[in-house]
């Protein structure tokens, strides 16, 4: 890892141990969407950048020559060309990409990261036989979760709001005051009136105005009954208030390939966030309100992990003639130095969804 180094470990450390003592401060966000008082989220992010530090940890997981020991196949016909082949070469049935495609994909029943030179005979094999169009070995990419600058949870709201309430206009402190005098505004979430992108007053020390402009739209009476949102992350808390009643368990679905339901384990907590911001329930009392908070929202546990092309496919397309809107805040390393694309699978399943009238929102950060 280097020496350089050692002054920042020793500096995370310290911060570790001083958050185990003052949790406060590292969970407000977490608090405020999911009723909940967990250090564990906080404490892995510190811990995956000590893991950064190491090249050679991060080669095992992502990139880099590495491969997983997952494959997807396309049959001329439908499976039943492929199993000979495919229990030949020791690979296992997963299930199809696409439910009306003829993409399959499968398990090595060897668990070698580093197989190329044998990988490479293995695919050409493959390929070579009549029942196969076309083979790809799944290589494991990396996905980052967007999120907003760290410091923003610590920014002193109150007191901003204070601050700049004494510098709007008349006429938008009067157009305000409109909206705060009609039904639709009345929420008794008692963070709504820190949400800042839905009724900007100022709240975080920048211009007022500066919003969505939502609250027409509610006017018009459209709040997202009817509709149907899945996130694509790292899977949905059901169980949360600020999303349980708006709920959707036909638009959820665990694709991580690690076990067989789709709810978070317990340190992930983006998935939620980002439903919340989304579809959060109104007027229960509870944190804020959703942009839609009619709508019905579902999860798609995905980014839990180095992922696929194959995965990302799948969930792009799950449920597609149910769910109305995907919506993703993650994507690859944002970092200046990488360029990346969907791969093949994953252009065809937006292929897929744009035929179907379905809207993807892939967004860079979070609110």
């Amino acid at each position: 890892m280097g020496l350089k180094n050692v002054p920042f470990i020793l500096l995370v450390t310290n911060i570790y141990a001083w958050i185990s003592a003052n949790p406060s401060y590292l969970v407000f966000a977490e608090e405020r969407v999911l009723g909940t008082n967990s250090t564990e989220s906080g404490l892995r992010k510190l811990l995956e950048e000590l893991k950064r530090l190491s090249p050679s940890v991060e080669k095992e997981l992502v990139g880099n020559g590495v491969y997983s020991n997952l494959l997807v196949l396309q049959a001329v016909g439908d499976i039943e060309n492929i199993k000979h082949v495919a229990e030949l070469k020791g690979l296992v049935f997963i299930r199809k990409v696409f439910k009306d495609g003829n993409y399959y994909l499968f398990r090595h029943l060897a668990s070698c990261k580093r197989c190329l030179p044998n990988s490479e005979g293995l695919l050409k094999d493959i390929e070579e036989h009549s029942s196969v169009r076309w083979v790809a070995l799944q290589t494991p990419l990396e996905r980052v979760k967007r999120s907003f600058n760290g410091d923003f949870r610590l920014v002193d709201i109150y007191r901003a709001s204070s601050e700049v309430r004494k510098r709007r206009s008349y006429f938008r402190e009067k157009e305000l005051q409109n909206y705060r005098n009609t039904s639709l505004v009345n929420f008794d979430d008692p963070l709504f009136d820190e949400q800042w992108y839905l009724l900007n007053k100022g709240q975080t020390g920048s211009p007022p105005e500066n919003d969505i402009n939502v609250l027409p739209v509610w006017k018009s009476g459209i709040t997202g009954r009817g509709v149907r949102i899945s996130v694509l992350d790292d899977g949905i808390h059901p169980q949360s208030e600020e999303v349980a009643k708006n709920y959707d368990s036909i638009a959820s679905e665990d694709l991580s390939l690690r076990s067989n339901h789709h709810n978070p384990v317990p340190e992930n907590s983006h998935g939620t966030y980002c439903a919340a911001i989304a579809a959060g329930v109104a007027n229960n009392k509870v944190c804020g309100v959703g942009v839609a908070y009619d709508a019905k929202i579902g999860g798609v546990r995905v980014i839990d992990g180095p992922v696929t092309d194959a995965q990302e496919a799948m969930a792009l397309v799950h449920a597609l003639d149910y769910v109305d809107i995907y919506t993703a805040s993650w994507g690859p390393n944002d970092d200046g130095r990488s360029i990346a694309g969907p791969g093949t699978l994953a252009r065809l399943a937006f292929l897929k969804g744009v035929s179907e009238v379905t809207i993807f929102a892939f967004l860079d950060t979070l609110i």
